[in-house]
């Protein structure tokens, strides 16, 4: 599960910011870095403002002043960032957290923030099937990962599989939630062999 970013001033345009990737190696000479974003299709840090993004570093320092100048395959964005000139200087920012505002995230009707799912509590009629603590893509469809206890569940984001979904109430509802059995919970630290890509 991702954890909060530091406080922002309540004024900050970052005060309710997530993360939607990492910095990775650097690119070319002049202190540009590759930020590999959780979802490749996502659009929110080209169409941020400056203001709207900021990096965390590794020792919870904090950096502004990016701007996308280019693209490295699908999920990788090219980034400039105020103040880094020099190879360097990108390579001590590699492994830090990209976060953008919420207010430059352009959701659609029906759309959700896989960080607004972990959290939500899954149920089918009155039967409580546990809590969603992480979710990755996998293929043709997201997955949540729904804890109870000492086991959980693969369950994908998909219409076939979920009903209702209200991220405020922090609760799904399931369709035939039996198609997923229950298996032993795993160490999120292990890792899980089968997913691609990163959250």
């Amino acid at each position: 599960m991702q954890e909060p970013m530091p406080p922002f001033a309540p004024n900050d345009a970052l005060s309710d910011a997530i993360e939607i990737g990492r910095v990775g190696r650097p690119h070319g000479l002049r202190g540009a870095v590759v930020v590999q974003l959780h979802d490749p299709r996502s659009t929110a840090l080209e169409h941020a403002a400056s203001h709207e993004l900021a990096l965390r570093l590794p020792d919870g320092a904090l950096r502004a002043g990016l701007r996308v100048i280019g693209r490295a395959g699908a999920a990788g964005r090219i980034v400039a960032i105020e103040g880094v000139a020099r190879r360097e200087q990108a390579e001590a920012l590699r492994g830090a957290a990209l976060w953008v505002a919420r207010t430059a995230l352009a959701l659609a009707p029906g759309e959700v923030l896989f960080v607004d799912l972990v959290g939500c509590r899954v149920f089918e009629g009155p039967v409580d099937y546990g809590e969603v603590v992480e979710v990755f893509e996998a293929g043709a469809a997201p997955v949540l990962v729904v804890r109870q206890g000492e086991e959980e569940r693969m369950i994908p984001f998909a219409d076939g599989a979920v009903g209702t979904v209200d991220v405020h109430a922090k609760r799904i509802e399931l369709r035939d939630a039996d198609q997923w059995p229950a298996q032993p919970a795993q160490d999120p630290a292990l890792g899980r062999p089968w997913r691609s890509g990163e959250r």
